[in-house]
């Protein structure tokens, strides 16, 4: 509980701190009627990104590429454009995605505050010009994309510790096992590149290229969907049992594996070995097809028996992740 009351303090306090400094870095009535039109369109592409996320097999992370917008916003119109295409976002986003809670809403605005703040500052302070794209010298870019990058990781990685410090361990071993580093690093390097090409876009075709870019994700979303739809099917016929439908041995032994090497983290941990007895008798008396029903049917019955035990353990264990998605 108090480790809880801390991450809600965190986040209360980093909402504030973040939505200060929006409000100091933001002036509404510069912008003009074509700025406004501009802004407007920028927001749409936001919200359009945001529900149409890619997903990455093999584990089905998502990669949203609102940030190569927010970066190219940056670099061609400047900070006050960007905050305003930030904070209609995530007006408009408040009732799109109203799963979320509204702090963690909040907390979500006011990170995405700080860091595109810091991106603009680095990039200034490097020598980049905003509305001149220059990229004979990309340091400008890269480093402030990589702030943007770092002090986010910082900021979340700060939430998940202060909820739970074991969990965090667990989180990063996981990552380092299961190659989501290797994931973050292309996420990384195709937001750069992102980021420039619709630079690139918007200097030469503003509207033009702000719609090509949209549709571009857009289409990369429902391709990358549908392959990993493709990629799970293929996976769990892999792994289950084509007559009962239950996980085979391989996946039993792949599953135990992963779990006794998060032994410190489980308050209980027990593996169950079930039996059908006199099975061969039965098979033998009624016949094969009869002894096929009988494993289906008994298929059937412990998924409906274990589900339900099967939700709740996962909930208890990834509540926090499902929580920040």
């Amino acid at each position: 509980m108090m480790n809880i009351n801390k991450s809600k303090l965190y986040m209360t306090l980093l909402s504030v701190l973040g939505v200060v400094i929006f409000a100091l870095n933001i002036e509404l009535s510069n912008h003009s009627l074509s700025n406004w039109v501009l802004i407007y369109l920028l927001t749409g592409s936001v919200l359009l990104i945001n529900f149409f996320n890619i997903i990455l097999p093999p584990n089905g992370n998502t990669l949203s590429m609102d940030t190569a917008v927010y970066l190219a916003a940056l670099y061609l119109f400047g900070l006050d454009v960007t905050l305003t295409v930030l904070l209609l976002s995530s007006i408009f986003g408040l009732f799109f995605f109203s799963k979320i809670q509204w702090l963690k809403h909040l907390f979500n605005f006011a990170n995405y505050s700080l860091i595109i703040l810091a991106a603009y500052t680095s990039f200034l302070i490097l020598g980049g010009t905003i509305g001149d794209t220059n990229f004979t010298n990309l340091i400008p870019y890269i480093v402030s994309i990589s702030i943007y990058f770092i002090l986010n990781v910082i900021i979340i990685g700060i939430y998940f510790y202060l909820y739970s410090a074991k969990e965090l361990i667990n989180m990063l071993k996981g990552i380092l096992k299961k190659g989501i580093l290797k994931e973050s690093l292309v996420s990384y390097t195709s937001t750069i590149i992102l980021a420039l090409v619709l630079t690139i876009l918007l200097e030469a075709t503003r509207y033009f290229g702000l719609f090509l870019f949209t549709l571009l994700i857009v289409l990369l979303s429902f391709a990358f969907t549908k392959f990993f739809t493709l990629y799970k099917e293929v996976e769990e016929k892999a792994n289950k049992d084509f007559l009962t439908d239950l996980f085979n041995h391989g996946y039993f032994k792949l599953q135990l594996d992963e779990h006794l090497k998060q032994m410190e983290s489980y308050e209980v941990f027990s593996v169950a070995i079930l039996d059908i007895d006199d099975f061969k008798k039965y098979n033998d008396l009624n016949g094969h097809l009869q002894g096929d029903e009988l494993l289906k049917f008994f298929g059937s019955y412990l998924k409906e028996k274990t589900e339900p035990f099967g939700k709740i353990w996962w909930r208890r264990i990834y509540h926090f992740n499902a929580e920040n998605r």
